[in-house]
């Protein structure tokens, strides 16, 4: 039975460029999620609001959602 052969490593290199990763409980600095959803229900979409407020568009949506149905989180 012949050995595996070893592939050698290879570096992980982006062709992209440098990628800025947020998750839903890093906003940026300042903002609640309580304000990121005022803007959202005065009529901003989520897409807009996550690129001002650093939380997620989904988020926002879901949230909004449960907003507007009366529904408790």
């Amino acid at each position: 039975m012949p050995r595996r052969r070893k592939l050698p490593a290879m570096p992980s290199t982006s062709k992209s460029g440098p990628v800025t990763v947020r998750s839903i409980s890093n906003p940026r600095r300042g903002w609640t999620l309580e304000q990121a959803l005022a803007l959202v229900t005065q009529g901003y979409t989520p897409t807009r609001v996550e690129q001002l407020t650093g939380w997620n568009a989904k988020h926002l949506e879901t949230q909004h959602r449960r907003q507007t149905r009366g529904g408790a989180a």
